[in-house]
């Protein structure tokens, strides 16, 4: 599955507005969330000064436009 770029096989792309595409995105952000805290915890990666106190390693965001617009 190719989720960007350009090709003639347009039947196996991640398209917008894909009815998988909010599936997608959040099998992705919860597996980097469990990669980052991880190596928050074994020290390989440095919380943000402002987020160490919370143990904040990550936000994620997604636009998803209303119906018909």
């Amino acid at each position: 599955m190719v989720v960007s770029g350009d090709s003639s096989n347009t039947g196996k792309w991640i398209r917008y507005g894909d009815p998988l595409s909010p599936y997608l995105f959040v099998l992705v952000m919860n597996t980097l969330s469990a990669l980052l805290n991880t190596s928050a915890k074994k020290g390989i990666f440095k919380y943000y000064p402002k987020c160490k106190k919370v143990a904040l390693t990550l936000l994620s965001f997604a636009n998803v436009p209303a119906e018909g617009t």
